[in-house]
């Protein structure tokens, strides 16, 4: 029975996109943020990036030089070449036709998504890869249909693509979180939040109850302004309270941790309030009760 060849592209399409949706949603991180640390997000994405260019100078491209050396077909017709070495360029140009597509897509996966799946996903994308031209170069003789090479090459095409798909599937819901924002993007201050929640508790070495607080402020932030309006004395109430009970068991901390914490919430006052009728009372009132606080360390 003849070869029924590939399925129709949008086939293929539809199952690029199925992938990379769910990549997006299982591995994902919260789209528009990055990783708490990018270098080690990134390492394993920069190990299979390298890994593969390594692999291309040392064994496809030195792999012609040297069959044509051997063959003495240095500047030879291509019917004139030997088999092994026209299978041996046939691997290298089908390298530098996949590599471009394999950075781009491990990069922009790694940074936008998720670095270690993206790592993951790239260095099996490279071993499928440096096999497949291993088995290509040594099959010299052997008919096409015997040489079974789809074995590598139709996971190494669904193992980029469905990155690509994940990378745009992520960043149309990076876009639909920001639909109708007029305030800025929900998810920077709300990073911004966790980011300093993280910084004040390592470098201040506050209790873990701070933490709690600035990630309770920061979710705050992004209410609408004018819908505090009528409950601005009760988020006074609370944040106060919570302050209060961070002073009361963290004992003497880090000039840091407190200007981070004064900080936070100063933006968060700015931010919330700005258009609240009774929003400058309020401030008024907060900022009063740091050097309290400033008074009990």
């Amino acid at each position: 029975m003849a070869d029924e060849g590939p399925p129709p592209k949008g086939v293929v399409l539809g199952m690029y996109v199925a992938l990379g949706t769910a990549l997006s949603l299982i591995f994902g991180r919260e789209p528009g943020t990055l990783a708490a640390d990018p270098v080690k997000d990134f390492a394993i994405s920069a190990v299979a990036i390298c890994g593969f260019f390594l692999w291309y100078s040392v064994f496809d491209v030195m792999s012609v030089g040297v069959l044509r050396i051997r063959s003495k077909s240095l500047y030879g017709k291509a019917d004139d070449e030997p088999e092994d070495l026209r299978m041996a360029l046939r691997v290298q140009a089908n390298q530098v036709e996949q590599m471009t597509n394999f950075v781009t897509a491990t990069v922009a996966f790694s940074v936008l998504v998720n670095g270690i799946v993206g790592g993951v996903l790239g260095c099996l994308w490279v071993l499928l890869r440096a096999a497949y031209a291993h088995v290509y170069r040594k099959s010299a003789g052997v008919a096409w249909k015997d040489k079974g090479l789809g074995t590598f090459t139709v996971p190494c095409y669904f193992l980029i693509n469905s990155m690509n798909a994940a990378t745009i599937v992520h960043m149309l819901r990076l876009a639909a979180l920001n639909e109708g924002d007029d305030d800025g993007p929900r998810w920077r201050r709300l990073q911004q939040g966790k980011e300093a929640a993280r910084v004040v508790s390592s470098k201040g070495r506050l209790p873990n109850a701070t933490s709690a607080l600035v990630e309770h402020v920061a979710h705050e932030g992004l209410v609408d302004a004018h819908k505090l309006g009528d409950e601005g004395l009760e988020v006074e109430d609370v944040l106060g309270a919570a302050l209060d009970a961070v002073l009361a068991d963290g004992g003497p901390f880090e000039d840091l941790g407190l200007e981070l914490v004064v900080e936070i919430f100063d933006e968060f006052l700015e931010e919330s309030l700005e258009d609240d009728v009774g929003g400058d009372t309020l401030g008024e009132e907060f900022v009063e009760f740091f050097p309290a606080g400033e008074e009990l360390l």
